[in-house]
């Protein structure tokens, strides 16, 4: 039933859900069928099928006409209260969808490069401890389309030595591909909370730092720290590949921490304790990150 009141009058339709009929003039044919088109916010067509010889109300719809609409539209929306009832309203195929959308499960792990143990053995320089400082960890799918923030605060990695998995995680990551994984080597500032004090010193930058490594080199201790910040953005292959079957996921950074102290031009050591060895030392550290798919963690 389509209940209207217009221009003062009240008039109802019986209108189902393709049409409906409306009282018309006496003796009209059950094919004569005419159309009224309404604005009231919203465009409302209704199809009129003269039926009863209401005159009256036959007239009164007719006095609504293109021609009048102009003069007709403000009493029509401001007059006009429309009750639908006997059809079903449209609905929004995602409301009514009670399905969920694909997640998995994605971790990011830390691992020191096998050559890296292998090599801290009889090299001049020996790393007994390190760690970094990670800021914007996020994840980007493989047409450029999307990304997905995986950590956005300060993070610091303690990494493993002894060649275990340092993970951090997990989150959800919703359906989709993804190839390549960025993050910021950071040093701290004043809104960083909870940050190792070895990496903030002072508000100073030049007592902020984003990696410190501690060693040996000869029958002498050391401790480094890199000031330097690098927005770093690594490929991996196969991608993650987000399904609604796809359980956990993992992707290693794996960190070939004692490349830090070799020159790569010659393989010549770089000594940590030499300022003038510090701007290599530095780009050492930022071209020894590679990531790839590791879902069990292995670290190779």
């Amino acid at each position: 039933m389509l209940v209207g009141t217009i221009m003062g009058k009240t008039t109802a339709v019986d209108a189902g859900c393709q049409g409906g009929n409306l009282p018309g003039r006496a003796g009209a044919k059950k094919s004569e069928r005419r159309h009224y088109f309404f604005n009231v916010g919203i465009p409302i067509l209704v199809s009129v099928e003269p039926v009863d010889g209401n005159s009256k109300t036959d007239r009164l719809i007719k006095g609504i006409s293109i021609m009048n609409m102009r003069h007709n539209i403000l009493a029509l929306a401001t007059g006009t209260a429309l009750i639908f009832s006997g059809c079903d309203a449209p609905t929004d195929p995602a409301a009514d969808d009670d399905t969920t959308a694909a997640t998995a499960t994605a971790s990011l792990s830390f691992v020191v490069g096998n050559n890296s143990l292998a090599r801290s053995m009889g090299a001049h320089v020996t790393v007994t401890s390190a760690k970094i400082l990670l800021r914007t960890i996020q994840f980007h799918s493989v047409d450029e389309s999307d990304s997905l923030d995986f950590e956005s605060s300060a993070t610091v990695i303690v990494l493993d030595l002894a060649g275990g998995i340092t993970t951090i995680g997990p989150i959800e990551i919703p359906a989709g591909s993804y190839d390549k994984v960025s993050f910021r080597l950071h040093k701290p500032d004043s809104s960083d909370s909870g940050v190792d004090a070895d990496f903030y010193e002072s508000d100073s930058g030049s007592d902020r730092y984003s990696v410190v490594v501690s060693g040996t080199i000869g029958d002498s201790t050391f401790t480094f720290k890199s000031r330097r910040t690098a927005k770093q953005r690594l490929e991996f292959d196969p991608p993650l590949v987000i399904t609604d079957t796809t359980g956990t996921v993992n992707v290693t950074l794996s960190i070939d921490v004692n490349s830090w102290f070799i020159d790569a031009s010659d393989g010549t050591d770089l000594d940590p304790t030499d300022e003038a060895d510090e701007s290599e030392i530095d780009n050492a550290i930022k071209e020894s990150f590679r990531g790839f798919r590791d879902d069990d963690k292995s670290g190779d």
